[in-house]
């Protein structure tokens, strides 16, 4: 069950990127970034304040999702 829940969560952050890319197909890089970070500016903040550890989290980081959409 454990193994489950993992892939579980492993799947609904795939598809969280799959979306941020999918998005890039239609609004520029920067664009799609400072949007991303006006909607979850709150959480942004929290998550850089913070240093725990997000492994069950069921969306990946909002930092990370800006690295990869600006990459």
């Amino acid at each position: 069950m454990f193994l489950e829940i993992l892939g579980i969560i492993s799947i609904m952050k795939l598809s969280e990127y799959s979306a941020d890319k999918y998005a890039l197909r239609f609004v520029p890089r920067r664009s799609l970034a400072m949007a991303l970070i006006r909607v979850t500016w709150r959480e942004l903040h929290n998550e850089l304040m913070s240093r725990r550890l997000r492994v069950f989290a069921s969306h990946p980081s909002v930092s990370s999702r800006l690295v990869r959409i600006l990459q």
